[in-house]
């Protein structure tokens, strides 16, 4: 941040314009939307609708919740978003049909990998399973 200030008058960003993200020579500023629908659409991406700001923070809010976070840990997301936690819980929650098969998803991958002894004890959230681990297959 220190540098785009140091060098904005090389980008011909005038010093009366009040804005962190500021356009050349006018008193405007970028948007953020603006920039990442622009960004969609010169990288050849082949849905580049799909790639927006506002989807990007549903992504994230909606990952969040995939994490099992506590309440507390759930206002971290949030402000980064920018979402008043209360409109974040209520809005950006998984279906509880969701959050149960990533959980047992976990318990079948085990069961077929023949490790469900190993987590003998544990529950559902302290089981940890790689789904790029190699597993050996007996002929």
């Amino acid at each position: 941040m220190e540098l785009l200030v140091q060098k904005r008058c090389k980008c011909d960003v005038l010093d009366e314009n009040p804005y962190m993200f500021r356009r050349p020579q006018t008193l405007n500023h970028f948007r953020g939307s603006d920039i990442i629908r622009e960004m969609a659409q010169s990288c050849g991406a082949k849905h580049p609708g799909a790639l927006s700001s506002t989807k990007l923070r549903k992504h994230v809010a909606s990952m969040s919740k995939v994490l099992n976070l506590k309440n507390s840990e759930m206002d971290n997301p949030a402000d980064f978003l920018g979402h008043d936690i209360r409109v974040h819980r209520q809005y950006y929650r998984l279906p509880e049909g969701t959050t149960q098969l990533a959980k047992i998803s976990k318990v079948l991958l085990a069961l077929e990998r023949g490790q469900l002894s190993n987590f003998k004890g544990r529950n559902l959230d302290e089981i940890s399973i790689d789904p790029e681990e190699k597993m050996s297959v007996d002929s």
